[in-house]
């Protein structure tokens, strides 16, 4: 496989197709790290702050499902600060639905 690419021309030799390969390989995974990261980061940013004292209690289930309701409608209800999340997402031009 790697003879076929390097006479294709698209490498100029079997260490420059490996190193791509390598490379993909790497961005791989990094993706596939991403989100194991990220719930790590929140569990000690939870952690650190409940050490500190930053938590609320709740008298009950239904008052922290309350709480809960009200934090997900106002993010629902907050226009993102980087404009129309629907042209960022979709790759759509400027004034114009993808």
């Amino acid at each position: 496989m790697i003879e076929r690419l390097v006479a294709s021309r698209r490498y100029r030799n079997a260490s420059d197709a490996q190193r791509e390969w390598l490379q993909m390989i790497e961005g791989r995974k990094a993706e596939e790290n991403a989100p194991l990261h990220a719930l790590q980061e929140a569990s000690r940013v939870g952690v650190n702050d409940c050490g500190a004292g930053r938590f609320r209690s709740f008298k009950s289930p239904a008052a922290l499902k309350r709480r809960l309701t009200a934090i997900a409608e106002d993010a629902i209800a907050t226009k993102p600060l980087w404009g129309n999340t629907l042209e960022v997402c979709t790759g759509g031009a400027a004034g114009r639905p993808a």
